[in-house]
């Protein structure tokens, strides 16, 4: 029945022109059913796989990013202009880490003396030497490891890194290593996430859409719905997380002695699902259940 209330929905809202705002009221009836759906499911004490199946269907799947050109095009546009809320980049040196197509280098290399990406994936470098781009600047791309960047100490004025600090292995080296490189009154640039402790820190959620599935059930049942759908693959991906919490991060910042410019956390309204299994997630803090992204700059003194 919820599956063909889903298709008429479908057919209902999205041949309209307003078409996201079709998708917004769709999701917002879907979000309704979801809190009436999940009561009809047994709640053992141990879920297994069918349980997983079956409440995994109670939810809406999230809007999935989007990465063809234009897309990486308007998202490098738009931090850049979130970059310089607190940062000047003109006639600067900078460093994006985790540069993957080298998008956000392209963009700013028109301003910078030069801009360098370094990622620890050969196929995407080889992407991003490919330019897109008009009016393009001085621009370089390296392959290296985060945890140990080949540059010596203060070479850049600015380091920004994007959807890359929670996927590295030893965080807290890197971290330092960007410190390390970084200039007298330099500014460090952090924006990243979903954070493990997250409700949809997992990283699955192209698959999965239960938050915080990764805390309620085991992991064995996560596998193993992945292998059933044929998607396998992501297993590794999962466990290359470094499963990094905003309060571990927050440490990290005060060791370093950083002056901080700017400090968001961006939290899920997820409170209703909390409650139902609040006895499950009890032995987590709510800052670290609930913050989802961070956004961090901050300055070398």
């Amino acid at each position: 029945m919820a599956k063909h209330f889903q298709q008429y929905c479908c057919r209902l809202f999205y041949p309209l022109p307003h078409r996201n705002f079709g998708k917004l009221v769709l999701n917002k009836i879907l979000r309704l059913r979801e809190r009436y759906g999940l009561k009809r499911i047994y709640r053992p004490s141990n879920f297994d796989l069918y349980d997983f199946i079956q409440m995994n269907r109670c939810f809406t799947p999230l809007p999935m990013n989007e990465y063809d050109l234009e897309t990486r095009k308007l998202r490098a546009h738009c931090r850049l202009i979130q970059l310089g809320a607190v940062a000047s980049i003109e006639g600067v040196n900078l460093l994006d880490i985790g540069a993957g197509q080298g998008e956000f280098v392209w963009c700013t290399s028109k301003q910078t003396l030069l801009s360098v990406g370094l990622d620890l994936d050969r196929n995407t470098l080889s992407n991003a030497t490919r330019v897109h781009w008009l009016d393009v600047g001085q621009a370089q791309f390296v392959q290296a490891n985060a945890n140990e960047l080949p540059f010596e100490d203060e070479s850049f004025e600015v380091v920004v890194s994007f959807w890359t600090f929670e996927h590295l292995k030893d965080y807290q080296r890197a971290f330092f290593e960007m410190q390390r490189i970084l200039r007298r009154y330099g500014i460090l640039y952090l924006d990243f996430g979903p954070l493990f402790l997250s409700p949809y820190g997992s990283h699955l959620y192209h698959f999965i859409h239960i938050p915080w599935a990764h805390l309620l059930f085991d992991e064995s049942v996560l596998f193993d719905y992945l292998y059933q759908i044929g998607q396998a693959k992501w297993i590794d991906f999962f466990l290359s997380l470094n499963r990094v919490t905003v309060y571990d991060f927050k440490r990290l910042v005060l060791a370093s002695q950083m002056r901080v410019v700017r400090f968001i956390c961006h939290r899920e309204p997820i409170g209703a699902f909390y409650k139902m299994f609040k006895s499950r997630l009890s032995g987590y803090s709510w800052e670290n259940l609930t913050c989802s992204y961070v956004v961090c700059a901050l300055q070398k003194s």
